[in-house]
Protein backbone atom coordinates (compact mmCIF):
# COMPACT_ATOMS: atom_id res chain seq x y z
CA UNK A 1 0.00 0.00 0.00
CA UNK A 2 1.24 3.46 -0.98
CA UNK A 3 -0.23 6.94 -0.49
CA UNK A 4 0.17 10.07 -2.06
CA UNK A 5 -1.74 13.65 -2.25
CA UNK A 6 -5.31 12.35 -2.37
CA UNK A 7 -4.62 9.08 -3.58
CA UNK A 8 -4.24 5.69 -1.95
CA UNK A 9 -2.75 3.24 -4.35
CA UNK A 10 -3.16 -0.99 -2.51
CA UNK A 11 -2.19 -3.75 -4.28
CA UNK A 12 -4.27 -6.96 -3.56
CA UNK A 13 -4.07 -10.90 -3.82
CA UNK A 14 -5.46 -11.11 -6.88
CA UNK A 15 -2.66 -9.11 -8.56
CA UNK A 16 -4.72 -6.03 -8.96
CA UNK A 17 -3.70 -2.36 -8.40
CA UNK A 18 -6.61 -0.27 -6.50
CA UNK A 19 -6.21 3.34 -6.74
CA UNK A 20 -8.69 5.30 -4.56
CA UNK A 21 -9.67 9.07 -4.00
CA UNK A 22 -9.10 8.97 0.05
CA UNK A 23 -11.94 12.09 0.12
CA UNK A 24 -14.20 9.37 -0.99
CA UNK A 25 -13.40 5.89 -0.04
CA UNK A 26 -16.95 4.24 -0.68
CA UNK A 27 -15.46 2.66 -4.38
CA UNK A 28 -12.37 2.59 -5.81
CA UNK A 29 -11.52 5.22 -8.00
CA UNK A 30 -10.40 2.54 -10.99
CA UNK A 31 -8.63 -1.09 -10.75
CA UNK A 32 -6.16 -2.54 -13.22
CA UNK A 33 -4.75 -5.75 -12.90
CA UNK A 34 -0.46 -5.53 -12.59
CA UNK A 35 0.11 -8.29 -15.30
CA UNK A 36 1.86 -10.25 -13.26
CA UNK A 37 1.24 -14.09 -12.97
CA UNK A 38 2.85 -13.96 -9.38
CA UNK A 39 1.61 -11.80 -6.64
CA UNK A 40 2.60 -8.41 -5.91
CA UNK A 41 5.78 -7.82 -3.64
CA UNK A 42 5.70 -3.59 -3.11
CA UNK A 43 4.20 -0.69 -4.37
CA UNK A 44 5.19 2.99 -4.41
CA UNK A 45 4.14 6.39 -6.18
CA UNK A 46 6.65 7.88 -8.86
CA UNK A 47 7.21 10.83 -10.98
CA UNK A 48 5.29 13.56 -8.40
CA UNK A 49 2.63 11.28 -8.00
CA UNK A 50 1.64 10.86 -11.51
CA UNK A 51 1.51 7.27 -11.46
CA UNK A 52 2.59 3.91 -9.63
CA UNK A 53 5.40 1.40 -9.83
CA UNK A 54 4.26 -2.37 -8.72
CA UNK A 55 6.85 -5.17 -7.83
CA UNK A 56 6.43 -8.68 -8.17
CA UNK A 57 8.08 -11.84 -7.42
CA UNK A 58 8.47 -12.77 -10.55
CA UNK A 59 11.69 -10.10 -10.59
CA UNK A 60 9.37 -7.36 -12.77
CA UNK A 61 8.38 -4.02 -12.49
CA UNK A 62 5.18 -2.54 -13.56
CA UNK A 63 4.79 1.26 -14.08
CA UNK A 64 1.64 2.92 -14.21
CA UNK A 65 0.74 6.45 -14.57
CA UNK A 66 -2.85 7.44 -13.45
CA UNK A 67 -2.78 11.39 -14.00
CA UNK A 68 -0.60 11.99 -17.04
CA UNK A 69 -0.80 10.56 -21.01
CA UNK A 70 2.53 8.44 -20.47
CA UNK A 71 2.09 5.00 -21.53
CA UNK A 72 2.18 1.87 -18.71
CA UNK A 73 5.53 -0.35 -19.28
CA UNK A 74 7.34 -3.33 -17.39
CA UNK A 75 10.95 -4.24 -17.31
CA UNK A 76 12.65 -7.13 -15.62
CA UNK A 77 15.17 -6.91 -13.06
CA UNK A 78 17.05 -8.59 -10.49
CA UNK A 79 18.26 -11.51 -12.60
CA UNK A 80 21.64 -13.34 -12.82
CA UNK A 81 22.67 -15.49 -15.58
CA UNK A 82 23.64 -18.88 -15.64
CA UNK A 83 26.34 -19.53 -18.20
CA UNK A 84 26.18 -23.54 -17.50
CA UNK A 85 22.57 -23.65 -18.94
CA UNK A 86 21.85 -19.97 -20.49
CA UNK A 87 19.31 -19.30 -18.36
CA UNK A 88 18.37 -16.79 -16.10
CA UNK A 89 17.88 -16.88 -12.07
CA UNK A 90 15.20 -14.87 -11.36
CA UNK A 91 15.13 -12.84 -8.31
CA UNK A 92 12.24 -11.49 -6.31
CA UNK A 93 12.18 -7.70 -5.83
CA UNK A 94 11.00 -7.47 -2.40
CA UNK A 95 11.20 -3.02 -1.85
CA UNK A 96 10.70 -0.14 -4.03
CA UNK A 97 11.48 3.01 -2.82
CA UNK A 98 11.74 6.69 -5.04
CA UNK A 99 14.23 9.59 -4.35
CA UNK A 100 12.82 12.56 -3.53
CA UNK A 101 14.51 14.92 -6.14
CA UNK A 102 15.50 12.97 -8.95
CA UNK A 103 12.65 10.62 -9.40
CA UNK A 104 14.77 7.37 -9.26
CA UNK A 105 13.17 3.96 -8.46
CA UNK A 106 15.14 2.00 -6.40
CA UNK A 107 14.34 -1.77 -6.40
CA UNK A 108 15.78 -4.15 -3.97
CA UNK A 109 15.88 -7.95 -4.31
CA UNK A 110 16.55 -11.11 -2.92
CA UNK A 111 19.59 -11.01 -5.03
CA UNK A 112 21.16 -9.26 -2.47
CA UNK A 113 20.82 -5.67 -4.83
CA UNK A 114 19.69 -2.40 -4.53
CA UNK A 115 19.43 -0.87 -8.17
CA UNK A 116 18.63 2.68 -9.35
CA UNK A 117 16.46 3.04 -12.10
CA UNK A 118 15.51 6.39 -14.66
CA UNK A 119 11.77 5.70 -15.04
CA UNK A 120 12.11 8.12 -18.30
CA UNK A 121 14.24 6.52 -20.12
CA UNK A 122 13.90 2.72 -18.69
CA UNK A 123 17.58 2.87 -18.03
CA UNK A 124 19.46 1.69 -15.13
CA UNK A 125 22.07 4.00 -13.20
CA UNK A 126 23.49 2.01 -10.93
CA UNK A 127 23.85 -0.99 -8.44
CA UNK A 128 24.76 -1.42 -4.82
CA UNK A 129 25.74 -5.17 -3.97
CA UNK A 130 24.86 -5.94 -0.05
CA UNK A 131 25.38 -8.98 1.86
CA UNK A 132 22.15 -10.15 2.15
CA UNK A 133 18.82 -9.64 0.33
CA UNK A 134 17.06 -6.21 0.51
CA UNK A 135 14.05 -6.19 1.92
CA UNK A 136 12.68 -2.29 1.98
CA UNK A 137 14.28 0.49 0.80
CA UNK A 138 13.57 4.10 2.21
CA UNK A 139 15.05 7.43 1.01
CA UNK A 140 15.35 10.55 3.74
CA UNK A 141 13.33 13.72 2.74
CA UNK A 142 16.07 15.12 0.86
CA UNK A 143 17.26 11.73 -0.66
CA UNK A 144 21.06 12.30 0.70
CA UNK A 145 20.64 8.85 2.72
CA UNK A 146 18.88 5.75 1.50
CA UNK A 147 17.97 3.20 4.70
CA UNK A 148 17.98 -0.90 3.13
CA UNK A 149 16.41 -3.47 5.74
CA UNK A 150 17.80 -6.76 5.20
CA UNK A 151 17.25 -10.20 6.06
CA UNK A 152 17.42 -13.52 5.10
CA UNK A 153 13.42 -14.42 4.23
CA UNK A 154 13.87 -17.86 3.09
CA UNK A 155 12.57 -17.37 -0.76
CA UNK A 156 15.82 -19.06 -2.73
CA UNK A 157 17.30 -15.34 -2.66
CA UNK A 158 21.20 -14.95 -2.15
CA UNK A 159 23.14 -17.22 -0.05
CA UNK A 160 23.16 -14.46 3.18
CA UNK A 161 26.79 -13.46 4.44
CA UNK A 162 25.44 -11.85 7.79
CA UNK A 163 22.63 -13.24 9.73
CA UNK A 164 19.74 -12.14 11.33
CA UNK A 165 17.89 -9.04 10.41
CA UNK A 166 20.32 -5.75 9.70
CA UNK A 167 19.94 -2.08 8.72
CA UNK A 168 22.41 -0.18 6.19
CA UNK A 169 22.69 3.26 5.49
CA UNK A 170 24.03 4.41 2.42
CA UNK A 171 24.68 7.71 1.47
CA UNK A 172 24.35 7.86 -2.62
CA UNK A 173 26.65 10.33 -4.38
CA UNK A 174 24.34 12.27 -7.64
CA UNK A 175 25.40 9.88 -10.21
CA UNK A 176 24.08 7.12 -8.23
CA UNK A 177 20.64 8.29 -8.48
CA UNK A 178 20.61 10.84 -11.14
CA UNK A 179 20.85 9.89 -14.98
CA UNK A 180 23.93 11.11 -17.21
CA UNK A 181 22.91 11.02 -20.86
CA UNK A 182 26.38 10.85 -21.74
CA UNK A 183 26.77 7.61 -19.84
CA UNK A 184 26.12 4.05 -21.32
CA UNK A 185 23.68 2.25 -18.69
CA UNK A 186 24.96 -0.10 -15.65
CA UNK A 187 24.98 -3.61 -16.99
Amino acid sequence: MAAAEYFLAVGTANKDVSVYDIRKMTQPFFVRNSGFAHHIRSICWVQDNTGYAVASSEGRVAVEFVTSSNKAFSFKCHRVPKSETNTMLVYPINALGVHPKYGTLATGGSDGTVCMWDIESKKRISKLQLPCSAQTVAFSAEGSKMAIGCSCNGDGGVEDKVKGDNVYLYMPKEIDVKLNPSLPPVK
